[in-house]
């Protein structure tokens, strides 16, 4: 900042832009209140000292450089994944017990699903075979005009259907 700024203008800077009415209500707190005058006085004071010490500090020499060096010496190469391991993993039997109950608990719940899928399998299996027999057999009848199997001596004779056996 090239201008020192008054005591108004560092009291605007540090409440921000306030409405009149607000500036008019600290105004009146400030009258009232020995307190809060006081601490206002060390906020300028303090204001004051960051904004216009009226010296300006050179940094040592050679901090650019030893900064430079320190950063080189101690910069650490990125870790590789298998780095954050620790070395040696100990072993412990609450572990493979948790591991083993684990893989049971999945081993148990999967099997019935498994016997189900297989029951299902073989159920669609004999459905497909019997529309394969039904749909043979229709297709022969319709050839030959006869049925290839003798119906039971109590059953009805149905129409298409002789008994050429």
């Amino acid at each position: 900042m090239g201008d020192a700024m008054n005591d108004s203008e560092m009291i605007d800077y540090a409440m921000g832009q306030v409405e009149d009415l607000e500036c008019v209500r600290i105004e009146r707190a400030l009258q009232i209140d020995p307190m809060e005058r006081d601490r206002l006085e060390r906020l300028r004071h303090a204001l004051h000292q960051l904004l216009d010490d009226g010296t300006w500090a050179e940094p040592p020499p050679g901090l650019a450089r030893e900064t430079l060096a320190f950063v080189a010496k101690n910069r650490r190469r990125a870790l590789q994944l298998f780095e954050h391991v620790p070395v040696r993993m100990p072993f412990r039997w609450a572990d493979f017990a948790v591991a083993a109950s684990i893989f049971v608990a999945g081993l148990l719940t999967l099997v019935p699903a498994i016997q189900r899928s297989r029951e299902r399998m073989n159920q669609a299996g004999c459905v497909f075979n019997l529309q394969q027999l039904g749909t043979s057999l229709a297709q022969y009848a319709s050839l030959i005009h006869s049925c290839p199997i003798r119906p039971s001596i109590g059953a009805t004779r149905t129409p298409g259907c002789s008994q050429r056996f």
